[in-house]
């Protein structure tokens, strides 16, 4: 297999951010360019306070001016050919520098760095910064510099988008490094990059947001590290296929970055690893890119101490094919490894404590269990091979699908039963825009749908084919007959549908309501009859408690608690007066005496004459009354 990687530049001194100082570098011809030693921390160059900076930065006192640079420069951890080195040097001749561009002014190398290792992040081509000193440099000292600077771009940060994820995807830097005297033992050193890159600033950005949907539907609500390791790794493996069509190619640079892994699916080892690499940094896990001459892979923490992976080599064409031969493994167990010399010094080995036995991988994890396609057909795999047993809902890159018998069904819509829940399934995959009833499989019982999920919790209400159906706690209930809250409005069922043409009672909740096509009609007041019997409703509730009169349809009639009592004749009170009912209706008709409670009362036009006194005579009898009340 064929890898990028051989380093590059003067600048990079230090080579990855653990190669140490001290080596000679050679230009594309082999020409020793410089030689330099550890910069020790008490060699650091007195920098300049930030008002100092201000201050200095405004003068123009710009007497002596030197510059130090270096032909074009190249990532030792791309393999380059001499064709692919000068296309490289045409790339970086033809970017031009720009009129407006940023500036950073700083007063140390840390800031330096952690600006340089912004801009190369997010693949910038040009970038440019100030360093102030009260140190003068000669130009010997300026390389040196501009190596300490570059090389602490790389530090590991463990920041997904840093670190291994620069050092991989650059390829090429052009640098100069000029001193201005200020004045008064003050120095101005200006820093200036063109840089190559295998992947555009906005293909960059693409990657860090597919990489963070794709970490989130991996591994959140996962709390085990391993199990997000193990996610990632059968990701990258099922997914991401070698690139053998471009392998040899030298004008595919993409094939060796992780946004080809992703995006493109193909990639050589170098993209499989830093693929692995950032989406492990993603989610808060530590990894590496370990690279040999001619092959990258990783190592990933868990628990205190680092694993082997290769998910170049576990990649599979098939399901059947995976046995995680190179997942979580120990050196002695990582055969065919050979790690370069920088991955095997004490210090990184300090760093990155590697584990004396591999990890135990439940065997059940060890094969493929999800969706693949074979043939244009889509089938589920579990235990190395299609389950044909197997039917409900599965997670496949952020969708679900319905299996049945073990294939992916592209035709079946309807219900899918998946952990006790109902979903909605349209045309082989969940419709999350379904709103609504549907019918449960194999039964007559329909079920409430909403977004996509059957919702438990509701009961009410639902529109279906121009019927509002009753549903509680998300079936659709055959055999209610009653009232039920929708909107602010009340509404009679009947029998699981609205009734659109029903006017009369209806019992909810031990209370009788009085509904008007379909609705309960709170306005209200009046006499509506049931079976047979006619009610006395007041703002649309039946009033039990009411005796008295009510007028409906012209005429006024009696009633006994709530109910039209026709066998009533007699007095009633209503409105300050006292009427005469006879057989439940107040006729207006009725001039004569009654009796009511032991007294005799004198009614005319059927109301109790309060004002009259005299005689009258009734069935022969005559009566004395005396304002409207019979005494002899």
């Amino acid at each position: 297999m064929r890898l990028t990687k051989k380093i590059i530049a003067m600048c990079f001194a230090v080579g990855m951010t653990l190669m140490p100082m001290g080596q000679a570098f050679a230009n594309e011809e082999g020409e020793t360019l410089v030689e330099t030693t550890n910069v020790q921390q008490d060699e650091a160059p007195e920098m300049m306070s930030e008002s100092e900076v201000a201050s200095e930065a405004e003068k123009v006192i710009e007497c002596e001016e030197e510059t130090v640079s270096e032909g074009t420069l190249y990532n030792e951890r791309s393999s380059l050919s001499r064709e692919e080195c000068e296309q490289i040097q045409e790339e970086i001749s033809q970017i031009e520098r720009p009129e407006n561009y940023l500036e950073g002014d700083f007063t140390n190398y840390s800031e330096c760095s952690s600006y340089l290792r912004n801009q190369m992040s997010l693949r910038y081509n040009y970038v440019m910064f100030n360093l102030y000193s009260s140190t003068y440099h000669s130009l010997s000292a300026m390389e040196t510099m501009n190596n300490t600077i570059f090389n602490n771009v790389f530090v590991h940060t463990g920041v997904s988008y840093q670190g291994d994820a620069i050092l991989y995807d650059y390829e090429g830097v052009d640098w100069e490094v000029t001193r201005y005297a200020l004045g008064n033992g003050r120095y101005r050193y200006e820093f200036f990059y063109i840089i190559v890159y295998k992947n555009t600033t906005q293909q960059e950005l693409d990657l860090r947001t597919a990489i963070q949907n794709k970490t989130a539907e991996l591994c959140n609500g996962v709390s085990s590290d391993y199990e997000k390791v193990r996610r990632i790794y059968d990701f990258i493996c099922s997914m991401v296929s070698y690139d053998y069509t471009n392998l040899y190619n030298d004008n595919h640079r993409l094939k060796y970055t992780a946004y080809a892994a992703m995006f493109n699916h193909t990639a050589v080892c170098q993209g499989y690893a830093t693929l692995f690499y950032r989406m492990c940094e993603e989610v808060g896990i530590s990894a590496r890119v370990i690279t040999s001459i001619s092959h990258a892979w990783n190592i990933v923490r868990i628990g205190n101490v680092y694993y082997n992976v290769d998910s170049t080599w576990d990649a599979y064409a098939s399901p059947a094919e995976r046995n995680y031969q190179y997942f979580l493994k120990s050196n002695a167990e990582f055969p065919d490894h050979e790690r370069e010399y920088e991955f095997t010094t004490y210090s990184f080995n300090a760093a990155y404590p590697m584990t004396q036995t591999s990890y135990e991988v439940p065997d059940a994890h060890r094969t493929f269990i999800g969706l693949y396609c074979t043939d244009g057909t889509w089938y589920y795999y579990e235990n190395g091979e299609v389950n044909s047993d197997f039917t409900d809902l599965v997670l496949y890159n952020g969708t679900w699908y319905y299996v049945e018998d073990g294939v992916l069904n592209w035709n079946y819509t309807g219900l899918a039963l998946h952990e006790g829940v109902w979903y909605q399934v349209k045309n082989g995959c969940v419709d999350w825009n379904y709103t609504g009833l549907s019918q449960i499989p194999d039964s007559q019982q329909w079920c409430y749908i909403e977004k996509g999920v059957q919702n438990k919790n509701y009961t009410g209400l639902v529109y279906y084919n121009k019927i509002w159906y009753y549903v509680q706690n998300s079936v659709l209930d055959w055999n209610y007959t009653g009232l039920t809250l929708y909107n602010g409005t009340w509404y009679y069922v009947y029998k699981s549908s609205v009734n659109w043409n029903y006017t009369g009672l209806t019992l909810y909740n031990k209370s009788w309501y009085y509904v008007r096509k379909g609705c309960v009609d709170w306005s209200y007041t009046g006499l509506t009859q049931y079976y047979g019997t006619w009610y006395y409703v007041e703002k649309g509730c039946l009033n039990w408690g009411y005796s008295g009169l009510t007028r409906y349809n012209g005429t006024w009639y009696y009633i006994d608690h709530g109910v039209l009592n026709w066998k009533y004749t007699g007095l009633t009170y209503y409105v300050d007066c006292w009427y005469y009912v006879e057989n439940g209706i107040l006729t207006w008709k009725y001039t004569g005496v009654t009796k009511y409670y032991g007294t005799w009362y004198y009614v005319q036009n059927s109301a109790i004459n309060w004002k009259y006194s005299g005689t009258f005579t009734q069935n022969g009898h005559l009566y004395q009354i005396s304002y409207g009340i019979v005494v002899g």
